[in-house]
């Protein structure tokens, strides 16, 4: 493999959500590549189902596409929790649902220049307990769909955020395995 060293590496932009950082690394030897990364908290996204078999989605506002997408329940996981547990609080936050959590995969969404992980959960026979929580500038709905449902949105012209499919296809791959 290659030997990476990173010879010089300073802070772009700090906002509290996302820094970027700018590096200059040497690789075998051919030094002077200057590569920017953006620095993420890992995720976690919730592929939810009730108790009905219905999945749970959220009908979002999304700023940096300035429109609403069909997505799933997530967020960013805070300093020093567990994985499982910042699932379940995305969820009841984002739902008012609670459930067991099911890990399903973990992958890095754009290595090349971020460094987040995304952990991807199913969350099976949830039941809603309470309201939602949500941030002062989260606009979303819940939405519930059957399986036909979410697998004709899968299909359809409608917007969608890239968690949703991931998500699904982590599921049936999962309910596949489990069959």
């Amino acid at each position: 493999m290659n030997n990476k060293v990173i010879i010089d590496s300073s802070q772009i932009v700090y906002s509290g959500f996302f820094n970027v950082r700018e590096d200059t690394i040497k690789i075998d030897g051919n030094s002077g590549k200057v590569t920017s990364l953006i620095l993420l908290r890992e995720a976690a996204i919730i592929l939810p189902q009730d108790i009905n078999g219905n999945f749970i989605l959220n009908y979002e506002y999304r700023h940096g596409i300035q429109s609403y997408t069909y997505n799933c329940p997530g967020g960013l996981i805070e300093p020093n929790e567990e994985l499982i547990s910042a699932a379940k609080r995305e969820l009841l936050e984002e739902t008012g649902y609670t459930a067991d959590m099911i890990y399903l995969a973990s992958v890095y969404p754009m290595p090349s220049i971020c460094n987040q992980a995304v952990h991807y959960f199913f969350a099976p026979n949830a039941k809603k307990i309470q309201q939602p929580k949500l941030d002062p500038l989260e606009l979303l709905e819940i939405k519930l769909f059957s399986k036909d449902q979410l697998l004709s949105l899968l299909s359809s012209s409608n917007t969608i955020d890239a968690t949703l499919p991931i998500s699904y296809t982590f599921y049936k791959q999962y309910q596949d395995s489990h069959a």
